[in-house]
């Protein structure tokens, strides 16, 4: 059950005196400053108490949320993504300036912090995490010599270390590297500068990731504030797509905690933003932001898919595939995962003839990627087998079963229960193909074969609604094709250049 905090600002300490960032290293604890600015009118935020499960939400304050069950992975919910901003406008001109020069001996000291920063992200990149952090704490010791302890640079390298801790799972560590950084861009740049909006969105990862969902509810919304504040202050209107990005992730907190209600309300208020940005008629190869609007887009549809809105769910990852195939291609495993998401609401909604193509058409992508032997192979012929016999397909279902008793018998004990259900189910289909049904179940099964389709829901017609069951019916629980894990995605993981 999540905490009361009707006040965000109480409790927490301000950043005072000088911060001691070479302790960091040491793990050192310090409190981050929450309060925005005095002076600015506090925004209502929490914009869905008037349909959220939850009616105690309204404006800052966290009330007792509706039980839910959280679904999905986390593991799968970071992007990964490094993005080597600018660092600061004098010291990039600097940089030019002295890369035009000729140095007599050796490199500048820039030149080698930006050489130290390069292979630090290539290590981030390569997932040598130790490595990575190495390069980082080093570069944060030179700026800690040359500039001090409250300097933007510093701030920069602290937000840097939080996020290697944070791609590592070290998260306990990368929210005391984060918070450290709050606190120094807020003392070096100001409260209101972009950049301490960076780093509160990596600590809401940190704390979604930690399971803290009213922190993270806090640390999004104070972040948010600051985009908003951003956006009123830009003529760029591009600009709402940081809004967005937020505004997504605040989404997925409500959706792992299990309020679904919120968690569509944000999503969709996320969506809205970034499709009025980034328009309908745009080539997605041309425009890196729609394919960030696509996994709004997963999300959404994750949630109608919790909610057992399939038809949603249906037109969601449709579109969000439309645009992850045209930028990623077809061979990637975020269009697959979109597919089998695709596919599984199909399932559901018992289309089972679309369910079939989309599953074939997984199954020959991942023959060419992993070849014919990988166990997800075989996992992506089990959905295959479980489409065909709701159909009374044996035929079929019998060629599938047995490429899968062959794989599994590469890798599992042949005792394993997964070999112990497969070999039952071939005993079963072979029984049926042998059986002499009586007239009532050939009607069944003859009509079923076919897969007749309803011409205007498209839902696969069931026979047994008209016919009754067919004795001895196959049980296929063993096979049923299961939600897949939800890779749903916020933003951040953003590398700065310190």
């Amino acid at each position: 059950m999540m905490k009361k905090s009707a006040t965000k600002t109480k409790n927490r300490n301000k950043t005072g005196g000088r911060l001691k960032l070479s302790d960091s290293i040491k793990k050192s604890k310090r409190s981050r400053d929450n309060e925005i600015d005095e002076g600015r009118e506090e925004k209502n935020v929490g914009r869905y108490d008037e349909d959220s499960d939850n009616s105690n939400f309204s404006g800052r304050q966290r009330g007792k949320y509706s039980n839910g069950e959280f679904s999905g992975s986390l593991d799968g919910y970071s992007e990964h993504r490094l993005d080597e901003d600018s660092y600061d406008s004098g010291n990039k001109s600097r940089a030019t300036n002295s890369s035009r020069r000729k140095t007599k001996k050796g490199s500048s000291p820039e030149r080698k912090l930006r050489s130290k920063h390069t292979q630090a992200c290539r290590y981030l990149r390569q997932a040598k995490f130790d490595k990575a952090l190495q390069c980082f704490e080093r570069i944060l010791e030179v700026l800690i010599e040359k500039h001090g302890e409250q300097h933007h640079r510093v701030g920069a390298a602290m937000h840097n270390i939080g996020i290697v801790h944070l791609r590592a799972g070290d998260l306990s560590d990368a929210l005391e590297a984060l918070e450290l950084a709050v606190a120094v861009r807020k003392a070096a740049l100001g409260k209101l500068h972009s950049k301490v909006a960076d780093s509160l969105v990596e600590m809401g990862i940190v704390y979604l990731s930690m399971k803290k969902y009213d922190n993270a509810l806090d640390v999004l919304n104070e972040a948010l504030d600051l985009r908003e504040w951003e956006v009123s202050q830009s003529r760029d209107s591009k600009k709402q797509l940081l809004v967005a990005k937020i505004l997504n992730n605040i989404g997925c907190v409500y959706y792992e905690y299990g309020d679904m209600r919120a968690a569509r309300k944000t999503l969709n208020e996320a969506l809205k933003i970034q499709e009025e940005i980034l328009g309908a008629e745009q080539d997605p190869a041309a425009e890196p932001g729609l394919l960030g609007m696509a996994s709004t887009m997963c999300n959404v549809g994750y949630v109608c898919l919790s909610r057992r809105k399939y038809d949603d769910a249906m037109v969601m990852f449709e579109e969000a595939l439309a645009i992850q195939e045209e930028v990623l291609g077809g061979d990637n495993s975020l269009v697959l995962h979109t597919m089998d998401n695709l596919a599984f609401a199909l399932i559901q909604d018992n289309n089972l003839d679309n369910a079939m193509k989309i599953y074939l058409e997984i199954l020959d992508i991942q023959l060419e990627m992993v070849g014919q032997d990988a166990l997800e192979i075989a996992e992506t012929r089990k959905k295959i087998t479980y489409t065909h016999l709701k159909q009374y397909q044996f035929d079929q279902a019998l060629q599938q079963l047995n490429k899968i008793l062959a794989v599994q018998n590469n890798f599992f004990d042949r005792r394993d229960k997964q070999i112990r259900d497969t070999k039952k189910l071939i005993n079963g289909v072979n029984y049926h193909l042998l059986k002499f049904h009586n007239p009532k179940e050939f009607l069944i099964i003859g009509f079923s074969k076919q897969g007749l389709t309803n011409p205007f829901t498209g839902r696969t017609v069931d026979f047994s609604n008209y016919f009754g069951k067919v004795k001895e019916e196959l049980d296929i629980s063993s096979y049923k094709v299961e939600k897949p894990d939800n890779i749903s995605k916020v933003s951040g993981h953003k590398i700065t250049y310190a």
